[in-house]
């Protein structure tokens, strides 16, 4: 798959504006929280340098659902533009691998990526698969098919949803 034609239909499904007001979530460690995320603070997707991402890869355990699906975009631009992320791309994607049973599914995981829409849904899943045809994400042929069933139930939900 070609990287311009991926990226260019990452930018037509993930608008820049508007860029989510508020984008951590307090924890129990309240002070990595803010670590990891002030870096995308008023930021646009497109503006994630790598060199955030790879320093902070953890801040999207902390993301709102909202700025999760906002900067995941972001991240994956980074990749297509062959900037070395670090294990952000683990950190963020690593949730896909999971039962393709949804009812299993836990709260966190729905409230970030039920809110994908069809469109996105599917850019995220061609991006996905280079990601594995590349060797960067997911490494296992299990989890790729984990990820790919996942994906397939995310966009029929998302299409009933619509």
């Amino acid at each position: 798959m070609d990287t311009d034609r991926l990226r260019q239909k990452l930018r037509n499904s993930f608008p820049l504006e508007p860029i989510p007001e508020h984008i951590e979530m307090r924890s129990v460690h309240a002070s990595d929280s803010i670590e990891a995320t002030e870096g995308f603070m008023e930021k646009a997707w497109d503006s994630i340098s790598a060199a955030l991402l790879k320093r902070h890869y953890d801040a999207f355990f902390y993301l709102t659902p909202e700025a999760y699906r906002y900067y995941l975009a972001g991240l994956l631009d980074a990749q297509l533009r062959g900037e070395d992320v670090g294990l952000a791309i683990d950190a963020a994607l690593d949730q896909l691998i999971r039962s393709p049973d949804y009812e299993s599914w836990d709260a966190s995981f729905c409230s970030r990526w039920m809110g994908f829409n069809v469109n996105q849904l599917e850019t995220i899943k061609e991006i996905c698969i280079w990601l594995a045809d590349n060797g960067f994400f997911p490494t296992q042929d299990w989890e790729r098919e984990r990820i790919s069933e996942t994906l397939k139930i995310l966009i029929l939900l998302s299409e009933i949803q619509s």
